[in-house]
């Protein structure tokens, strides 16, 4: 058996998921401290925080599935990591033109932390469902 998939379960479950839970959270609340601002733009940021939370659940879930190993739970945050990431890019695309001030560079820079770590989440996840359902197959002795 490949050593690899077990390797990057371990590091998928115990570092990635828990890094971007920490991203997650961290633009969470990037987001609310600009949305109390009058100039924010609001439109985007409303959308930001809609999706940071539905990942941010996302990635607790995973993280409860990954250490007991339910394989549908670490399906469905698969499922919540690619659309995030779909989402996540199309709003930083279209809202790196209009970024001016350092306070909103500031928010993009969390952003892109929070979109490579959920890339690098999904990634892991992925050869972690993988792995799980190559156990599965192993008939017990």
């Amino acid at each position: 058996m490949c050593v690899f998939p077990t390797f990057a379960s371990k590091i998928c479950t115990l570092v990635i998921i828990p890094i971007a839970i920490i991203f997650s959270g961290a633009e969470i609340v990037e987001i609310i401290v600009h949305l109390c601002k009058p100039e924010s733009l609001e439109n985007i940021l409303y959308l930001n925080l809609i999706v940071g939370i539905v990942y941010f659940v996302g990635l607790c879930v995973g993280f409860y599935a990954a250490l007991y190993r339910h394989v549908i739970c670490i399906q469905l945050m698969l499922f919540v990591i690619a659309a995030y990431v779909l989402v996540k890019s199309f709003i930083w695309i279209t809202s790196m033109n209009s970024s001016t001030t350092d306070d909103e560079k500031i928010v993009h820079v969390c952003f892109q932390a929070s979109f490579v770590a959920s890339v690098l989440t999904f990634l892991l996840a992925f050869i972690y469902c993988l792995r799980l359902k190559e156990l599965q197959n192993i008939e017990p002795y």
